[in-house]
């Protein structure tokens, strides 16, 4: 019963598929400020990332829980370090997380601009493609 939560594998695939269907959302979220389709896919792919890192962090969090509970942890394994290893990579994935669904859904101007200068730079001192002088 506990099988697929030990499983690396099971949860590599629950995390890739809740990601990439996390990915669709700001490409076709509505309202608001339109958004640039390139900052668009930059929001994506960072929620993208979040999602995974964060469930695949989750996941392993689970797993020692399991493991130390039914005492099937190593030896000599570090139960701190594993719980430290785990909350290093939660906790700022479902930051990532929280901060990129509230910029998608408040469309903030402060949000959407520091994204179009990520995405497409600011060398000439211009905003590019977006037509909007500094």
């Amino acid at each position: 019963m506990l099988d697929p939560l030990l499983n690396g594998a099971y949860w590599f695939d629950v995390a890739i598929t809740i990601a990439v269907l996390g990915l669709a959302w700001p490409l076709f979220a509505k309202g608001g400020q339109p958004i640039p389709p390139a900052v668009r896919v930059a929001l994506g792919v960072v929620l993208l990332f979040g999602l995974y890192i964060g469930i695949m962090a989750l996941g392993h969090l689970v797993a020692v829980t399991i493991k130390i509970v039914l005492g099937t942890l190593p030896a000599g394994s570090n139960r701190g370090r594993l719980f430290r290893i785990g909350f290093m990579f939660a906790i700022p994935a479902w930051l990532v997380v929280v901060m990129t669904v509230r910029s998608v859904r408040r469309q903030s101007t402060h949000a959407i601009e520091n994204a179009r200068v990520g995405v497409q730079g600011d060398a000439d001192g211009t905003w590019g493609a977006c037509g909007k002088a500094n």
